[in-house]
């Protein structure tokens, strides 16, 4: 996978926020609706701290598929073409970009 996963990582959101701050980035915390999506990439790198809920992830060049659950950290580098799938999930994401200055749609379509 070409994403980094780390499991059991972290243990509360503060901690989440204060490492994401530490790598220059810019944390977020968001409660992210049920979804399953198409194949798409993001133009920014960005890490996923979980804190509560599923996340399951397919990787379409690799093929492979991970489930991020709370506690797991994910690294994700831009252009790297995946899916998800979820029920809905709390997260603190970090973002190597100030979030207003995200290019929209976040999800970019995959060729």
């Amino acid at each position: 996978m070409e994403a980094k996963i780390t499991t059991q990582h972290f243990n509360s959101e503060d901690e989440a926020v204060a490492e994401i701050r530490a790598m220059g980035f810019h944390p977020l915390t968001i409660d992210v609706p049920a979804v399953t999506n198409d194949f798409h990439f993001h133009d920014f790198d960005s890490v996923t701290y979980m804190l509560d809920g599923a996340l399951t992830v397919t990787e379409r060049d690799s093929g492979e598929t991970c489930t991020l659950n709370p506690g797991d950290k994910a690294e994700a580098k831009a252009g790297v073409v995946h899916k998800e799938s979820h029920n809905g999930f709390r997260a603190v994401f970090g973002f190597a970009v100030p979030p207003q200055e995200l290019t929209h749609p976040i999800d970019k379509p995959a060729d």
